[in-house]
């Protein structure tokens, strides 16, 4: 989960590097916008100003065209003026040759000739010094025209030439954010390849787990579907013992209120009596346990029998019980041969078979009964409250066990 965390977080920061740049490359797009259109409305001025020049190229021309027909017409005026002073000339001495000959009108051809030759020279300065002065004029204008538009052209051609080199140098940075941009984008598919390849392999993870985890609540319900039934079987085996220790107790009751009657019979009490054997030393018997079913029978033999009981004499109730006594040596022969070698032989009646108790044991054994009667009660009280309070905390396990077998469905 940590390397997920930490794949989503370079994810993260790979997305604002690629919000980054894409923002930097938006605002350089717009840079080339902005210049693109700079370039355009640059180039629609270069072509205003290259028509503007065409147009002044062309007037040059016609100017020059002008000019030279000018020239020409003036070079023509001065032949032509040349031509007719010669004319005039030749005319005039024509003229002087005729003079003599008739000096009355000599004075008037020369007058006349004078006056024609200062309206010529006139004419014909002014119109020269006119067309010179419309030349100069019109070429002063046409030359300062080209001059403010080679200015404008050069400075024009500098701005290209500045914009060519910032949209060049703007073109090699978009080259390489774009190389950048590329490489980021590799390095993000190969990321979310593997991003992918690992949530893919944590999926299976999980479903592998959850599968497990299925199975283990599975096998969890069904080992507390075994530990309810083996709760019920414990709970079942609680009773049966409460009732069989109940029963057990009742017997002793009876034993105890056998032995109060018939204090001779020995084997009435718990344990049963010392025996001392001829040239033997003293030895305890082990106390004879019985079966639950045979205390069972016994019992209700016992209740059968215990109306006329009082007529019995102690051997007869020691003849009633000794085929329990037998089942129970039975169940274990090890105890049937110690009984059988404390057992005198039959052939020695001179030999003591057991110890009675006397009086005073008796006696005793009256006054300790209402002692242990109540203590019986009172154990029997607490065994009874103990037994609730088992029921009622195998009811609470039972519940919840209930409950925890009902939660994986």
């Amino acid at each position: 989960m940590q390397q997920v965390h930490e794949i989503g977080l370079q994810k993260h920061q790979i997305e604002i590097n690629r919000q980054n740049l894409e923002d930097e490359f938006n605002t350089l797009r717009e840079k080339y916008e902005r210049e693109a259109r700079g370039r355009g409305d640059v180039e629609d001025s270069i072509s205003v100003l290259k028509k503007c020049i065409n147009d002044a190229y062309l007037t040059k021309q016609e100017m020059d065209r002008k000019a030279k027909a000018l020239e020409e017409e003036i070079g023509f005026l001065k032949k032509n003026h040349e031509s007719e002073v010669a004319e005039m000339t030749a005319q005039i001495q024509e003229g002087h040759v005729t003079a003599e000959m008739s000096d009355f009108s000599r004075s008037d051809v020369t007058a006349a000739l004078r006056d024609i030759r200062m309206q010529l020279e006139g004419h014909t300065d002014s119109d020269i010094r006119d067309a010179e002065e419309r030349f100069r004029a019109q070429l002063a204008k046409l030359t300062k025209a080209a001059e403010v538009n080679r200015e404008a052209l050069m400075a024009t051609k500098a701005e290209i030439n500045e914009h060519r080199r910032q949209l060049q140098s703007r073109n090699i940075e978009l080259d390489s954010v774009k190389g950048v941009r590329e490489a980021l984008e590799r390095q993000l598919y190969d990321l979310e390849q593997r991003h992918n390849a690992e949530i893919h392999h944590y999926q299976d993870t999980i479903r592998e787990l959850e599968f497990e985890l299925k199975n283990a609540k599975y096998d969890t319900s069904s080992h507390l579907r075994e530990y309810q039934d083996l709760l019920n079987v414990k709970m079942a085996l609680d009773a049966e013992i409460y009732s069989y220790r109940k029963l057990l107790e009742g017997e002793e009751s009876r034993y105890s209120t056998i032995s109060d009657a018939h204090i001779s019979v020995p084997h009435i009490y718990r344990q049963s009596p010392i025996y001392t054997l001829q040239g033997g030393a003293t030895r305890k018997v082990e106390p004879q346990y019985k079966f639950v079913e045979e205390i069972i029978t016994e019992t209700t033999r016992e209740d059968s029998s215990e109306k006329d009981a009082q007529g019995e004499t102690p051997q007869e109730v020691e003849d009633t019980e000794e085929p329990a006594m037998e089942n129970g040596n039975e169940a274990s022969p090890e105890l049937e041969t110690e009984e059988n070698e404390v057992k005198p032989s039959d052939d020695k009646e001179d030999e003591p078979a057991e110890k009675t108790p006397d009086d005073s044991e008796v006696q005793k054994d009256a006054d300790s009964k209402p002692t242990q009667e109540s203590t019986e009660a009172t154990d029997e009280q607490d065994k009874d409250e103990e037994l609730d309070t088992k029921g009622t905390e195998h009811k609470d396990l039972k519940d919840d066990v209930q409950g925890k077998v009902e939660e994986p469905g």
